[in-house]
This record gives C-alpha cells, structure tokens and sequence, in this order.
C-alpha cells in the first residue's frame, strides 16, 4: 500500500514477532511457537497463543506509548491490568472486550501525555478532524481489512471487532496501523481509501486526545508532553489540559485540543498525499451507529486479530 506517517508512532503488531504474523495467521506457525513469546509477559507460551489474538487494543496503545517516549508495559502486563478494571471480561475460554469506557477510564487514571474518550457513534468526517488537529484514534474495523488492495474493491462483511491506530487522514484516504496486518503489506501505515474503509468500519472508536503543553526530554531523542501552567485537574494529580479559545468542543464538556508544536513534542507531519487536505471536507458525514451505550461497546476479542 501506499504510505504516509509520522515517523515518531512506531509499529507494533500484536504478536510479539511482527514479521511472523502472516505464518501465524495462515496456520503456518502456532502463535505458542513464536520465539518471542516470553517477550509479552505471558507466564507459558499457551497464555501467550490465547491472548495475543485478542490484543489489538493493547498493542494500540503501547505503538502510542512508544511514540510518546514512554515507558511500554508488556502487552500481559496491560491486559492483566484491564481484566482488574473491567476493560476485559474472561469466562473460561471465553473472553469480552475490549470495552471501551473501562478502558478510556484506565487511560485517564495513568500519568500518560494523552487522554481518552469514548466517541459512539463517530462519523468519517468527525474522525478526520481529529486526525487533522494531530490526534490520534483506535478505531474498530473487521479485520478483513488486512486483504484490502490499495485501490481494491472491499469485500462484504461484518463491521467491527478489530481496533487498529488511525494515525493521519486527507480527504481521500485514513492511514493506520493494523495490528495484525499482513506483514510489508499491510501493518505499517496502511492507507485506504475512506469509501473502501467505510465497508469494514462500525462507525466507532476510542479518541486519543494529546495534553497540549510544553515538553521534555525523556532522554532517548522523544519528547514527553507535559500539562500546561493553568490546565484543569483531571482530580488524579495529572492536569487536563484547556482548550485554546475557539477551540472545538468534543460534546462531553471537554474541549477538543489543539496541537502547538505538534504529537508529543513533534511538530505535526505534512501529508505528502496529493498536497494534504483543503479547507472544505468531502467526506462522507452521512453513515452514524446508534445504539452503543459507551459501557456496552465493544471491539470483539472473538475473532482472529
């Protein structure tokens, strides 16, 4: 496919060895036998194999905890603390989740340089603006959308029940990481037209907000976003940041923020597809889902990825 990225969000897959992920997929190699599995924190390699399939939400987040120059958990390590919030419910060999509002709420009690909130339903066109102010989002899709050629016919299929990170948008196509993409294919700044994306797309997602400040060093060539002088306490010791004036409102009280120097400390990458965006968005707003209660929604964990 096609690529533009920032260079600062880094990939990773959900399987521990991102380059083994097609063997693992195809039933070339079981998940148990990746070399790497020791690496994910799991305490056997049958932990591993049942929860690596299940983690597209966790590996989403650490490729943004990555980008911001913070320290990664495991992927086990995560997942074990969202199991203790509810982020994740596990009846035998049964798991639910990843649910989005435990989730969000994980998020926000962590001293991370992002925050997030639950956006069901969220339009093609509101996803776009969030990913043109510098954010970032983990969106549900099938994941079908692994197979999508670069200007290929999508497929019919069901919407939903893989979360990927939305990284950069133009009017005519999303950029994202898949977690569990096909490797040199599609798991690194896959970019997709938004008419064929929309064939795989629920129409929901979790947005993640960057705390607009100054900010410092972590000593590894990242920077580390930190809240600005007179940001609003979140009430766990960690400021929220203000949205400058006339910035957007997100619907939930909460100003959307507006990068200065760009996403964790970068200045924000020009889209190098066809010149960028223009002022007047074509997409599509017309496509909503209604009915997501945020403590019900969901991305699967039931399928493959």
């Amino acid at each position: 496919m096609p690529t533009f990225a920032r260079p600062e969000v880094p990939y990773l897959a959900q399987w521990e060895s991102a380059h083994l992920v097609g063997d693992i997929l195809t039933g070339q190699l079981a998940a148990r036998d990746d070399p790497r599995w020791a690496r994910s924190g799991a305490a056997s390699p049958h932990d591993y194999e049942f929860w690596a399939r299940r983690l597209c939400g966790v590996a989403c987040l650490r490729m943004v905890l990555a980008g911001c120059g913070t320290d990664v958990p495991t992927a086990m390590t995560l997942a074990n603390d969202l199991l203790a919030v509810g982020g994740y419910e596990r009846d035998g060999d049964r798991v639910i989740g990843l649910k989005y509002a435990p989730f969000a709420e994980y998020v926000n009690g962590r001293q991370w340089p992002f925050r997030a909130t639950v956006a069901a339903p969220l339009t093609n066109a509101d996803l776009l603006d969030h990913l043109r102010d510098g954010h970032l989002a983990m969106v549900s899709v099938n994941p079908a959308i692994r197979d999508l050629a670069p200007d290929g016919l999508p497929i019919q299929v069901e919407r939903g029940g893989h979360l990927v990170l939305a990284t950069q948008a133009t009017d005519d196509h999303i950029t994202f990481h898949n977690p569990s993409g096909w490797p040199d294919r599609s798991q690194r700044n896959a970019v997709v037209r938004w008419e064929s994306f929309d064939a795989y797309y629920a129409g929901r997602g979790i947005l993640l907000h960057l705390i607009e400040t100054g900010a410092i060093s972590d000593g590894r060539g990242l920077e580390r976003a930190r809240p600005r002088a007179g940001a609003a306490s979140s009430g766990r010791g960690l400021g929220r940041a203000r949205p400058r004036t006339g910035a957007a409102s997100d619907g939930r009280g909460l100003g959307r923020a507006r990068l200065w120097g760009g996403w964790c400390g970068f200045r924000r990458a020009c889209c190098v597809w066809g010149g960028g965006l223009s002022a007047g968005s074509t997409v599509s707003r017309h496509r909503t889902v209604s009915g997501f209660a945020p403590d019900s929604v969901v991305a699967s964990g039931a399928v493959p990825g």
